[in-house]
């Protein structure tokens, strides 16, 4: 997954096979992320979300999205 800074995406997989997305925002300003496709879960949240949504990150946010 790749977006451009100030906004930083990684991803892997977990410990259960499930895929991990991490959304990093160096920013003072929200920005707007499109989540990937497929059906995950906010971590941090406990949010559901799916790959026809788009995530707002808080300025200097972070989300942590694993999949379903």
């Amino acid at each position: 997954i790749y977006y451009e800074f100030p906004v930083i995406a990684r991803s892997g997989t977990n410990s259960f096979g499930r895929e991990v997305v991490y959304f990093l925002n160096y920013s003072s300003e929200a920005r707007e992320v499109k989540c990937p496709q497929g059906e995950w879960i906010e971590l941090l949240e406990d949010k559901r979300w799916n790959g026809k949504e788009s995530i707002l990150l808080k300025k200097w946010g972070l989300a942590i999205l694993e999949s379903r």
